[in-house]
């Protein structure tokens, strides 16, 4: 009998220090990311906003090295996301880091931080957008420089019956 009180002992306070570790665990993180987490494969788990966004700024793809490539006929341009004022928004994609796995509070919080650490978080990177009136100006740009105006002959170009008027063919041409 006074080994099975002695057990009943054990277990209420293995059971009490299990709880007590994973309810604290949040607590030890409460000013950084989770670990576990990672935006787009850049690990910041451990890290402080600021730290996480100085990481990502370093680590993620150099927004002028991406982009897209323009064809017009024999002509290819390259359109960079930088060009066209598009990127990545550091800070809020570290917030993003850091509200993974704190969805939830109380008891269900400290589980979802805990599942975080074991299964792991991929964050996807948040955006800035590229500018309208930028990408217009390019593109305005290099239409400028491709376009050839379209010569008499050409198809979708037809003499107007009567009007002696060189133009695009229109109803009953």
């Amino acid at each position: 009998m006074r080994a099975l009180k002695i057990g009943a002992i054990i277990t209420a306070c293995l059971l009490a220090v299990a709880f007590a570790v994973g309810a604290s665990y949040p607590l030890r993180y409460q000013a950084a990311i989770y670990p576990g987490v990672t935006v787009d494969g850049v690990e910041v788990g451990g890290l402080t906003l600021a730290e996480a966004a100085t990481r990502l700024q370093a680590e993620l793809p150099d927004p002028a090295e991406q982009g897209v490539t323009l064809v017009a006929g024999a002509q290819r341009f390259r359109l960079s996301w930088a060009e066209a004022g598009q990127g990545y928004d550091y800070a809020a994609t570290a917030q993003a880091a850091f509200d993974a796995g704190r969805e939830e509070s109380g008891l269900a919080g400290s589980l979802a931080a805990w599942r975080v650490r074991f299964d792991g978080v991929d964050v996807a990177p948040r955006g800035i957008d590229a500018d309208p009136a930028r990408v217009g100006a390019i593109l305005t740009q290099h239409a400028d420089a491709v376009f050839v105006p379209p010569h008499r002959g050409q198809p979708g170009h037809h003499r107007r019956r009567g009007t002696g008027h060189v133009g695009p063919a229109g109803p009953g041409a």
